[in-house]
């Protein structure tokens, strides 16, 4: 472990995972965090998932050939990210079929200007709740997107099962007393939201569910799961990954009816 490294911290590749996993464990384990809440922490990999329904953010949506979601002058919408809700069904055990009422919800934004958003402010977001099954010759290809369809460098998720906290434990290491936070601050289905500018912003935007956090990876070895050594060297800020302001957080919260709520914070 290295001492520079404090809890919460920014979930992006292997290292940060393992790191952190290391520090609970110094902690005295999920045991030592209080009450424990299952959920499925999101790994970014590099490039398009085998399965096209899988969580993932940028490339190519899984949704049915169907008109493109456009904004009130009729520009196409920017693919943001999907989300596989019927891979994290034991992290989203107290949600009713009413509150998520798809199996893949796909995220959509009007421009990428910074991605700043509440409900009432920033660049609007658009949902849409999508079926498995659907049939690979049913299903859009890359070739179908409209122009910048999704402008990010596409990352999927593998998923890491676990538990989220909302206490902390002290761990010593190097002589230095470190707090080591029990709430993963990463992508991730279920769980509990690891705010990043606090809770009051979150009143009244439903019951939250899911978040989706900037892709900022390491710079030395292992970057992603499936890339051993980066090819861009030590410069991944350029290369397209999802920033949200300054590595911040998307959080997805349900209103009920299939309506989903929304609030980025970043440090």
């Amino acid at each position: 472990m290295d001492f520079r490294y404090e809890m919460p911290s920014d979930i992006c590749s292997p290292r940060d995972l393992a790191l952190t996993e290391q520090f609970r464990d110094a902690a005295g384990g999920p045991d030592a965090l209080w009450r424990g809440v299952n959920v499925d922490v999101l790994l970014p990999a590099l490039g398009e998932p085998q399965r096209p329904e899988v969580s993932k953010v940028g490339g190519v949506p899984y949704r049915p050939r169907a008109p493109w979601p456009t904004d009130a002058s009729g520009r196409p919408h920017l693919f943001l990210a999907q989300l596989c809700l019927a891979d994290s069904t034991g992290a989203l055990s107290a949600f009713r079929r009413r509150q998520l009422p798809g199996d893949v919800l796909l995220i959509f934004c009007e421009d990428d200007d910074d991605l700043i958003w509440s409900e009432s402010s920033g660049s609007r977001l658009h949902f849409e709740w999508q079926p498995l099954g659907i049939r690979s010759a049913d299903l859009m290809g890359a070739n179908e997107l409209p122009p910048r369809g999704s402008p990010w460098t596409p990352t999927y998720f593998e998923l890491h099962r676990s538990t989220d906290h909302a206490g902390a434990a002290m761990v010593r290491h190097r002589e230095r007393e470190l707090e080591v936070h029990g709430t993963y601050r990463s992508s991730k289905i279920g769980g509990l939201p690891a705010w990043q500018q606090g809770k009051a912003e979150a009143k009244g935007l439903g019951r939250y569910f899911a978040s989706i956090h900037s892709i900022d990876p390491a710079e030395d070895e292992y970057p992603f799961p499936n890339v051993p050594t980066p090819p861009w060297g030590t410069q991944p800020c350029d290369q397209g990954f999802l920033m949200l302001g300054d590595v911040g957080t998307l959080y997805l919260f349900a209103k009920g009816g299939g309506r989903v709520g929304w609030l980025m914070q970043c440090g």
